[in-house]
């Protein structure tokens, strides 16, 4: 069983998709899809247009189940809060044994990497090194943090522009994995026509959220954000 670690419920689908879509048995976990008590608004929630956490919440899973069943896909949640409800909850090793719990059976695992600054996505990215020692880790690009300057020029094959360097966050997030930077190999996948379409599909179903994640009016989720997905496999275990 491939196990796909999605921070909140959407993030599996922005990123690791085509795992999604892959080959074997896959199933998402949710870290942060704890319901909250009702009666106040994040700022997140606010620039989503919602006005109560706990309903925002309970609209998310059934987007998110939408969104999977659109792939045939499942998911299981382990019901922590997300980083705005304090005190945070979702910490590395709470997260991993967690995980540990809900999924003995996986013989894979694909989690992201880490990318921007958002404590859950950091913390479910550092939860998952300690695996590697005895079952193949893979971590994902987060989208849409690995987008914001645009795709590194090693992955879109385009010129690149000298006044726009990419890969200065990708390293950034590359360099607080636990391992040797070498031990990390890039893997490049390209979506076709129509994977690219039924991405897009199925992130239609986040309707309550895929406006601020694309940037409002800016729309970071066009063709060419879809275009590829990028991972990278620990081939050596954490260092110590």
């Amino acid at each position: 069983m491939t196990v796909v670690l999605s921070p909140h419920l959407d993030d599996a689908v922005l990123g690791a998709f085509t795992v999604l879509t892959g080959p074997g048995e896959v199933v998402v976990v949710n870290v942060c899809d704890g319901v909250p008590q009702a009666g106040r608004a994040s700022d997140w929630v606010r620039l989503c247009g919602g006005c109560d956490d706990a309903e925002q919440m309970r609209l998310r899973h059934a987007e998110d189940r939408a969104a999977l069943a659109t792939i045939g896909c499942e998911a299981i949640g382990l019901g922590f809060l997300e980083a705005d409800e304090r005190p945070l909850q979702a910490g590395p090793e709470t997260i991993a044994e967690a995980l540990e719990a809900a999924v003995p059976a996986a013989a894979r695992l694909i989690a992201p990497v880490g990318m921007g600054s958002h404590p859950d996505h950091l913390a479910a990215s550092s939860a998952v090194a300690g695996f590697a020692a005895r079952l193949p880790v893979e971590l994902y690009a987060d989208i849409p943090y690995a987008l914001r300057a645009g795709w590194p020029p090693w992955v879109s094959g385009a010129d690149p522009d000298p006044h726009v360097d990419p890969d200065i966050s990708w390293e950034r997030a590359l360099a607080r994995v636990p391992v040797e930077r070498a031990a990390l190999d890039a893997i490049v996948v390209a979506l076709d026509d129509t994977t690219r379409a039924t991405k897009a599909g199925a992130l239609e179903c986040y309707a309550s959220q895929i406006g601020a994640l694309a940037g409002g009016p800016h729309q970071r989720f066009d063709d060419d954000a879809l275009r590829y997905e990028v991972r990278w496999s620990i081939t050596a275990t954490p260092m110590g």
